[in-house]
């Protein structure tokens, strides 16, 4: 099981929002999901960091099966992962061609 579906399996609602961001919210916040949350806070934050860049990858029309190239390279370089999250969070202009 990956950690999303724990995530959702431990009583918290995930969605993409407009913005690219991901939104985290309790369905009841319980001291067990309190808990959950803390212990583990550093791999939520990734895995959601890693679903906003899939979510970029789909948005520019990469093909599904070329996803791992760049999910795999997220999750061994940290410096990857914050070049993809810059453009998932459209920090990067697009590159638009000149005309001289």
């Amino acid at each position: 099981m990956n950690a999303i579906q724990h995530i959702k399996q431990e009583g918290f609602s995930i969605e993409l929002l407009p913005n690219n961001n991901i939104g985290v919210r309790p369905n009841a916040l319980n001291q067990m999901q309190r808990d959950y949350f803390a212990a583990n806070k550093i791999d939520i934050v990734r895995h959601l960091q890693i679903e906003m860049v899939r979510a970029w990858l789909h948005k520019i029309g990469e093909p599904p099966e070329d996803y791992y190239l760049v999910i795999e390279k997220c999750m061994s370089n940290p410096d990857a992962l914050l070049y993809f999250l810059r453009h998932a969070r459209g920090e990067y202009e697009p590159k638009t061609e000149r005309s001289d």
